[in-house]
C-alpha cells in the first residue's frame, strides 16, 4: 500500500522498486533504483512545501539525492 496527498507520501511492504514507481509518478520524471536492496520497506515523509518542490523534498527526506 502507498499513499500520497496533501503533500505527504506514505507506504507500507513496499520494495525500492515500488518506491521508486511511487516517486515517478509524483516527480513525472523517471526514477531508477540502483539500491539493490532487496527487502520491503515502510517510509514517511512530508512537506510543506508547493508543488514540484514538494516531491524532491520528499526524496531527499527518504535519502534520494
Amino acid at each position: 500500500m502507498s499513499g500520497v496527498g496533501q503533500g505527504s507520501i506514505i507506504g507500507t511492504a513496499q520494495t525500492m522498486d515500488e518506491i521508486a514507481s511511487a516517486f515517478e509518478g509524483e516527480l513525472q520524471t523517471p526514477v531508477i533504483n540502483e539500491t539493490q536492496l532487496k527487502g520491503k520497506y515502510d517510509y514517511s515523509a512530508s512537506s510543506k512545501l508547493s508543488e514540484p518542490e514538494f516531491a524532491f523534498d520528499l526524496a531527499h527526506q527518504l535519502g534520494w539525492n
